[in-house]
Order: structure tokens, then sequence, then C-alpha cells
């Protein structure tokens, strides 16, 4: 600037030594200025054309509105679509191939046999390492055990018999120490009781039975059906005119038997029955009866009432007997008493309590026990009076005089003005002096748990000998372990060796290449895999190509596909695995396929001084239009901001770290600060400043075309992929 308004001293002489006109001087300083006038006057208008809408030009203001949306930041990057797995299989022993299964195109299953060699070898040698080991094993197990095997079944037999009687003295001692304890236990409650009889029982020999007189048929049971309960009866009594007993040899018996009872008829009985009436007689095999002399006594039973006895003729749980009743009437209802006898009770060494029931039937009777050692009897109890009445009431008598440890019979006989009733008979047997009989168990049980200590001793010092007998050599074992163990290692090797004469898929995948022939040499090597994971663009197709030239057969996983792509060092830090990913294809422009970050790679790529890290993308469903090998750009979203104010990138401007807004308000332009948070590709997170529903004015540049007013408006704030990115300088 100084050079155009400013001269030098020096040129100022030359112009008045050479005389020029002050003229001149004028001009030239009005051309500078008018040049000066010309560059501000353009300056202004293009700021002003950029700010504000000429009057002469065709601009119109874009506006946007504040709402609420996802903010998403992505990177990109290129690569190739690869298998995510191949593999190359091996036979991993050596031999002449025999077979091979498949060729290039085939698809294959994990586990399928692909080719085979001849076994022959592998065979052979698997089958003497087997014998070896058999034979190493049985030699520790000898070792192991002591001896050979006949001394160790010996040996064995003669440990087990020792333990096994050891074992059954111990019990043994158990047990009779328990009886001892017992015995004395025993001794003091009898002495604490007076030394009572030590043993006493009482039984039954037969069921119940029932009579009535002769006017009539009378049922009667007991509840429960003979169960001994001693319940009164519940028969009834009608008059049956024709009815008639006799004892003569033809007269016949019919007996009615219950779904689950038994009927039983004494030898010296005989019962005729009426069409009408249903008769069962059932008294014990020492049971009598004695008729009177009336020529018409009849034991007859309800239509309806069914009285049962076992065929040993002996009581039902309850012990109870009833009676065998004897009437002389046949002229009115009342008959002949019903009694039951019951168990014996409180039974010592001299004395017991003879009980039983009496059903008077509604008539006075007197009613006794008989009893004795014997049928006979010999002995009864003093005559007791029951008032008239169809009630049956419990009855006892005690007796006295008895001996000890002997077995009594006894039953109950009733009698009224129709008849007598004997009740089935019933046994007990007297006790002992029990502390007698304690002391001489205790005297005998001391002595057996005595015997029996003795006898675990000696069994214990039998057993130590026997298993002190039983040596086994250490350093024997150890070497025959060394043995087995070398032998289990060659079964292995040759097992694996065996093995590797059949190759079989290890993976799921297609043939995409068979690098071998029937009758050529296969050498054993290793199956080896490769990902494109582990390398991208030149790099993975390198590996590819080496890895199938070793293979014997190379399988493809086409089915799940992977972009391996290298991102700038900037962008590679902000990627994870996990990220969702978009997957685009030169080759099919309209096919867009999602994908997630599988693989992160550690360690950069540097190629033409440029530094890239490789990241796996894995497909998800890819059609099949997409093959391997196709390129493909790849658009990972490293950061997202969910439901958050959102505008485009362009309505911010930012200038150092201040970012603004035009809102348009009332239609006027009102320039407003914001803080923005997280920028994307696009849009913009606005964390505050506006609110949703405003409107936001676009900056944008305008040109005039001419004359006819025709512009072409130009965007000068961009997304953040370039330009002025993002609401500021990038």
């Amino acid at each position: 600037m100084k050079s155009i308004f400013h001269r030098s001293r020096p040129d100022m002489a030359a112009e008045e030594a050479t005389g020029a006109p002050p003229t001149r001087r004028r001009r030239k300083v009005a051309f500078y200025g008018v040049l000066v006038l010309a560059i501000a006057a353009v300056a202004g208008f293009g700021l002003r054309s950029i700010y504000q809408t000429s009057s002469a030009s065709t601009g119109i203001a874009r506006t946007v509105t504040v709402q609420r949306g996802i903010v998403q930041e992505s990177v990109t990057a290129s690569g190739n679509i690869s298998p995510a797995t191949a593999v190359n299989e091996n036979f991993t022993a050596s031999g002449t191939v025999t077979a091979v299964d498949v060729v290039v195109g085939d698809q294959v299953r994990a586990g399928e046999v692909l080719a085979t060699i001849d076994p022959t070898t592998a065979r052979a040698n698997l089958e003497t390492a087997i014998a070896n080991l058999q034979s190493a094993e049985t030699a520790l197990q000898e070792a192991q055990q002591g001896g050979s095997a006949s001394q160790l079944a010996q040996d064995k037999s003669q440990l087990a018999s020792a333990q096994a009687q050891l074992s059954s003295d111990k019990q043994q001692l158990i047990s009779d120490q328990s009886t001892l304890a017992t015995a004395d236990d025993q001794l003091v409650t009898d002495q604490r009781l007076g030394c009572p009889s030590a043993s006493s029982s009482s039984s039954s020999t037969g069921s119940s039975s029932t009579g009535s007189s002769s006017t009539g048929t009378t049922g009667t049971s007991s509840t429960g059906t003979g169960t001994g309960t001693g319940t009164s009866s519940t028969g009834t009594s009608t008059q049956a005119p024709t009815t008639t007993t006799t004892t003569t040899p033809t007269t016949t018996t019919t007996t009615t038997q219950a779904p689950t009872t038994t009927t039983t008829q004494a030898p010296t009985t005989t019962t005729t029955q009426a069409p009408t009436t249903t008769t069962t007689t059932r008294p014990a095999p020492t049971t009598t009866t004695t008729t009177r002399p009336a020529p018409t006594t009849t034991t007859t039973q309800a239509p309806t009432t069914t009285t049962t006895t076992s065929s040993t003729g002996t009581t039902p749980p309850s012990s109870s007997s009833h009676a065998v009743s004897i009437s002389d009437s046949a002229s009115d209802q009342v008959t002949a008493p019903t009694v039951v006898t019951s168990s014996a009770a409180s039974v010592m060494t001299t004395t017991a309590t003879l009980e039983g029931s009496v059903d008077p039937n509604e008539a006075e009777t007197t009613y006794f026990f008989q009893y004795g050692t014997t049928t006979v009897y010999g002995s009864q109890t003093a005559p007791t009076t029951l008032d008239a009445g169809a009630t049956t009431t419990a009855v006892s008598a005690p007796v006295r005089g008895l001996k000890a440890a002997t077995s009594y019979i006894f039953r109950l006989v009733a009698s009224n003005n129709k008849g007598t009733s004997y009740s089935l008979p019933q046994y007990f047997i007297t006790g002992t002096r029990s502390c007698v009989t304690d002391r001489n168990t205790i005297v005998s049980d001391e002595q057996t748990v005595q015997n029996a200590k003795q006898t675990v001793q000696l069994q214990q010092a039998s057993l130590a000998a026997t298993e002190a007998s039983q040596t086994i050599d250490t350093a024997t074992i150890a070497q025959d372990q060394d043995a087995v163990t070398q032998d289990q290692q060659t079964v292995t090797s040759d097992q694996e060796a065996l093995s590797g004469t059949t190759l079989t898929a290890s993976i799921t995948g297609t043939v995409t290449a068979v690098n071998g022939t029937v009758g050529e040499t296969a050498s054993g090597s290793s199956s080896s895999s490769a990902s494109g994971s582990s390398s991208s663009g030149e790099s993975a197709s390198s590996a590819s190509s080496s890895s199938s030239s070793s293979g014997f057969v190379t399988i493809d996983n086409l089915k799940n596909l992977e972009v391996v792509a290298g991102f700038a060092e900037a962008d590679a830090t902000k990627i994870a695995v996990g990220q969702p990913a978009t997957v685009t294809l030169a080759a099919l422009p309209s096919t867009e396929v999602a994908g997630v970050v599988t693989a992160i790679s550690p360690t950069s790529v540097v190629t033409s001084n440029v530094v890239t890290y490789d990241e796996t993308i894995s497909l998800k469903n890819p059609p099949a239009t997409v093959l391997d090998g196709m390129t493909a750009d790849v658009s990972v979203v490293v950061e997202t901001a969910a439901d958050v104010l959102e505008v485009p990138s362009a309505a911010v401007t930012t200038t150092g770290l201040a970012s603004t807004v035009t809102v348009l308000k009332n239609g006027k332009q009102v320039t407003t600060r914001v803080t923005v948070g997280l920028v994307g590709n696009s849009t913009t997170q606005i964390l505050s400043g506006v609110t949703a529903g405003e409107k936001l004015v676009e900056p944008t540049a305008t040109i005039s075309a001419g004359t006819t007013g025709t512009s072409s408006p130009t965007r000068v704030f961009g997304g953040g992929g370039g330009g002025f990115g993002g609401g500021g300088f990038g």
C-alpha cells in the first residue's frame, strides 16, 4: 500500500527537476483512489450477497425445523468380501491315497469323509500297541495287589473272611450287650412291681353264636359281624308257627354263606330250616348244647341276619364269644340270654379277671363264669343277677388261687326263665415269678457278652496278621507304572495315526480346491484354517491363495461372509466390537447388507506412508448374489444419540468455540447461540439454545446471473463430511 499512496523524496525531486506538470500527478492519485474504491465495492458486494438477499437476486431463505430424532456418527472404509472361515484339510498320516470322495463345488458337512489313504500299516501298529498295553497293565495290577492271581485270590479270600467274621462278632457283641441291658432294666422294673408273673396270655377258641326261643325266629348279630365289640343285638323276633326242629337222623341242614364269611357246623348239632328262614349254627369244636326235655327246642336266625365263624373255630380279632342258647318255651317271644366271653384281664401268677357281656333279652337273668384247666371246667364264680332289659351289659368276675404258669379255660353262662346260654370258651395262661427269671437271664447274658468280647479280640488279631502278610513291592509297582504310561502313549499315537488315514471335513461349507488324486503319496501334516479377520485387501487374497495350495482339500464357509476393511487411524480409535455397520457393493448398487464389527486388529498396516487398521465386519444374512471377492464399502456407526434435538449440520455456524443458528421469529432472522453435542454425518445434536418446533434459516450464497434475476444458490456450510463441516471449520 505504501507504493500506491506515497512517493519517495528522490522521485519528487526528479519530477521537479524534469519539470513534470502537477496535473499528471493528480491523475495518478485519482486513478489509484478509484481503484481502491472499486476493490472495496467488490468486497462489500460479495459479503452482502452472502448474508443478505439483493433486490436484484432471486435467492429465497431456506428454513428447517428443530425436531427430536437420532444423530449418528459413522466412519467408512473399503475392503473385499471373503468367507468367515476357510480350512485347508490335510491327512495327519502318510500313505497312498486310495479314494477321493469330493470335487470342487461340493457342499460338505462337518465330519463328512473327504478322502482316504491305505490304513493297513497303521491298523497293524495299533493292534500291537494295544496288546503291549494290556500286558503291561496286567503286570502292574499283579504288582499292586502283591502277588500272582492265585495268591491274590487266596489272600483276598482270607482277608474278606476275616473282615466278615470280625464284623459279625462286633454285631453279636452289640446285640448281647443290648440284651443284657434289657435284662437289667426288666429286673429293676419287676422288683418295683413286686416281682409279678413273668408272662401271661389269653386267647379265644371260637366265634360267637346266638340262640332263640322255640316260639319264633330270632335274629341276632354283633355290630361288625362277629368282631366281638360287645354291642347289643340288632336282630328282630318274629312268630313262625310252622318252624320246627328235630334231632332225628333224617333232619337236613341248610347253611347260607356271606361273600366274605365261612360257616362251620359242629358234628353234634342238627338244624332244620323252614323255607323262609336262614339258619346258621357256629359252635366251637368243644362246645356242647344241652337241650331241655321240651321237644320243640330250636336254634334259628332272622332272614336278614348273618352270623359267621371261621373254619378253625377261633374268634375274630376282638376275641369275643357268643352263647349257645337253650330254651323250653314255645309260647312267647322272650328268649334265652345272649352271652359273649371276652379275654381275661389282669392275669398274674395266681389271679385273673374274667370278662364278658350279657343281654338279658327282656327277662331277669342270672350269670356266672365257669373255669378250669380242662373243658370240664370244675370251678365257677358266684352267680350274679341282672334285671330284665334289652341292653347288653359288660360283666366280670375276679378269680384267685390259680396256679402259676398254667393254662386255663373259661366261659360265661347265663340263664332266665326261657333258657340257658353258654358262651364259647376263652383261654389264658398264668405267669411265673419274674425276678427269678430276670436274674437267671442276666447271668446268662453277662457270660454271653464276655465270650463275645473275647471273640472280637481274637478276630481283630487274626485280621491284622492277614493284612500284614500281604506285602507290596513299591519298586516293582513304579517300574510297571512307567511301562503302562509309555504303552498308553504309544496306543494314543497309533490311534491318531489310524484316524489320520481318513480325511474328514472339520467345518460345514463348500469345497473350493482339491489338490490330490488316487494313487499318489500323501505326506502327513496338520490341517490349517484361514480367516479374513487376520488380513485385509491384497494381503487377505495372498493368504488364501497360499493356504489353498498347501491343503489336500480346501473348504470355505460361503454362508458366513465378512469384510476386512482398513480404517484410517483417526477413525479406527472410534470403532469397537459389536458396533453396527452397513455394507454396500459396487457390483450390486441396489444391495445394502447389514453387518456388525466382530474383530479389531491391534496392529497397523502401512501403505505408501498411510497408516490403517484392519477391522472385521461380519455380514448378517447376505443374499445369494453376494460373492466371495466382491469390492465392498463399509460404514460403521461409531456413536449414536437417540431422542435428542437435532438440526441439519448446515444450519449451525461455528466460530472458534461458539456455535450459532439463525432463528426465524415473526418473519425476522435472529442469530441465537446454541450448545452442540454429537456432530453426525448430516445432523448435529443441540443441547441448549433452541426448542423443538422452532424454524432455523440455513445460510446460502446467492450470485446474480444477469438482468433476468436468475441465480444459483450455493451452501457454504456443508455436512459433517467436508468443507465447513458440522457447524464449524473442519
